[in-house]
């Protein structure tokens, strides 16, 4: 919720909106498995810049209450 408060420019949000639940998905682009064992380091070595990692959604309402998931955005790579 306090994440709401300020735009991505710091500027305070007159009418702040949050969502009731965020879930962030993996977006597996290298098809790795729970088996697949390696340092984390490394496997983050491998990922290049502007790579999509999660998927992140929100519902507005709970999803025991009718709320469906909405895309909200996604978390990418941004160095190598």
């Amino acid at each position: 919720m306090e994440m709401s408060e300020y735009d991505e420019y710091g500027n305070e949000e007159e009418y702040p909106n949050w969502p009731f639940e965020m879930n962030v998905i993996p977006y597996d682009v290298y098809g790795w498995t729970d088996e697949y064992q390696n340092d984390f380091q490394d496997q983050l070595s491998v990922i290049p810049y502007k790579t999509v990692l999660f998927k992140v959604v929100g519902f507005d309402v709970a999803p025991a209450f009718g709320g469906e998931e909405i895309p909200m955005g996604w978390i990418v790579s941004m160095s190598d």
